[in-house]
């Protein structure tokens, strides 16, 4: 009953303002659509890269593109629950091995270049979300900036590493601290490896991260 209200609400908004075909078929997901897509998993080559969702699916790849193209908020706070559960279990399992306290969740900046053209980040709207429901981590959107390079959507895979190599910077205020990182997408895992390295040469303890789809 509840999904079929849900469905005429949205058909009511929709027909009110209209958006992109992607961002209305992600804002009628629910709770137990993201929970049955998802399959997180741990990225080849790169232990402490987390992806939650399948891109490849439709409904995932329209999810996140509700949000990184359509500013959709309401459908990265769908995502948040299940996020905010599967770090929540990470970190108490990084408490217990690794002593990890003190911990900041941060997500992957944008260049200013497209920070510009679309005038929000969309790693920032999933982080944000995933943030305010782990109340015992520190949210920090200003402890990375990214130098403008080439999307890496427009770089062939054997050649993103080279071309965000350098790209991030991290604030002195990572010194100490144990980092979550936040993204939308993952594929080659070269963005959030250079996020990482920025990190631990600023004094992070450690970093792990976690991509909403790959």
């Amino acid at each position: 009953m509840w999904r079929a209200l849900t469905l005429c609400v949205v058909a009511v908004f929709d027909t009110l303002l209209p958006r992109h075909p992607r961002a209305t078929r992600a804002r009628i997901l629910s709770d137990e659509d993201i929970a049955d897509l998802a399959t997180p998993t741990v990225l080849p080559g790169h232990p402490w890269i987390h992806a939650l969702l399948p891109y490849h699916d439709e409904r995932v790849r329209s999810l996140v593109q509700a949000v990184k193209y359509y500013g959709e908020r309401s459908v990265g706070d769908k995502v948040a629950p299940f996020a905010a559960d599967y770090l929540t279990e990470l970190v108490a399992e990084a408490r217990a091995l690794s002593g990890w306290e003190n911990v900041v969740l941060a997500p992957i900046p944008s260049s200013a270049a497209r920070l510009r053209e679309r005038g929000y980040n969309q790693a920032a709207l999933f982080a944000r979300a995933i943030a305010d429901r782990m109340p015992d981590v520190t949210y920090d959107d200003t402890l990375l900036t990214r130098e403008d390079r080439t999307s890496q959507v427009h770089i062939a895979r054997s050649q993103r590493k080279a071309n965000m190599q350098g790209a991030f910077r991290a604030h002195s205020r990572a010194r100490g601290r144990f980092v979550i990182l936040i993204d939308d997408v993952t594929e080659s895992g070269a963005t959030l490896s250079d996020a990482r390295r920025a990190l631990l040469s600023s004094g992070a303890l450690d970093v792990l991260a976690i991509a909403i789809a790959h």
